[in-house]
Parts: structure tokens; C-alpha cells; sequence
């Protein structure tokens, strides 16, 4: 390392190298480190872009959303405190429920609304049964 100081502190003379140096393994050490500190630099763009995606994903959350926090605790936020950075959420079921408290940064993931009619894929009623019964009977003839 003392021949890099010695390298770039002798002055303009490009000739003048400490002994046993040269610049070509001055360049061996300046070549990784150049490296190293561009990837560090893109690491750090990069985090930051995440942080903002999560913080976009927090900002988006409102009273009503079903979430999962890091605990694997399921609930409702029924209040939201921005200052605080906290939320409410509603856990149990319809008649045994209790409210827990979380950070913001406890929250894992938000839950998706479930279709409440997942029946209508089959149009009528009764048309499942019919697609298993004709399966069933192919079924039967091909043994």
C-alpha cells in the first residue's frame, strides 16, 4: 500500500516509482477498488428505490385492509396514526376479537379481498356436477 502512496505522491515525473513498483501494479490495486466502490454505489441506488417502493406500499394502506404482519398475526386496520407511524388492527374472529397495535415496519404483507362468489365459474348451479359426471362416464368407457 505504501508504494500506491508513494506512486501517486511523487509528482508529476512519471518515471519516479518507488523500487520494485511499477504501474502496472499500481493499476492492480486501482482497478478492484474502482470496481468495489461502483458497486457500492449501485447497492445504495438500489436500496434506496426499495425503500421508497415500501414506503409508496405504506403510505397506500387505509382502514379496512386486511394485513399480515412479520408475526404472522392476520387483522384488520381499523386506525391508522401517521405521525405515530402506527396501525390498529382488529384480530380474532366476528365474535372473540381483540385490537393489537404495530409499527408500520411490522407490517409483512397486505391480504388481497376474497371473491365472495367463487360459484359463478360454473354459471349455473349444478353445472359442475354435470362436467364430473361426464367425465366419470369417459372415464368408465376407457377401462
Amino acid at each position: 500500500m505504501n508504494f500506491l502512496i508513494n506512486l501517486l505522491s511523487s509528482g508529476t515525473d512519471s518515471t519516479a516509482a518507488p523500487a520494485g513498483c511499477t504501474a502496472g501494479d499500481a493499476l492492480i490495486w486501482i482497478i478492484p477498488l474502482a470496481l468495489l466502490v461502483g458497486f457500492w454505489i449501485l447497492q445504495g441506488r438500489q436500496r434506496k428505490k426499495q425503500q421508497e417502493e415500501v414506503q409508496k406500499k405504506m403510505d397506500a394502506l387505509k382502514v379496512g385492509d386486511v394485513v399480515k404482519t412479520i408475526g404472522l398475526i392476520y387483522g384488520e386496520i381499523v386506525e391508522i396514526d401517521r405521525d405515530m407511524e402506527t396501525f390498529v388492527l382488529k384480530t380474532g374472529s366476528e365474535e372473540n376479537f381483540s385490537f393489537i397495535k404495530v409499527d408500520k415496519m411490522a407490517i409483512y404483507q397486505v391480504i388481497p379481498p376474497i371473491d365472495p362468489q367463487p360459484e359463478e365459474q360454473f354459471g349455473e348451479e349444478g353445472q359442475a356436477e354435470e362436467a364430473f359426471e361426464e367425465t366419470t362416464e369417459v372415464t368408465e368407457e376407457n377401462n
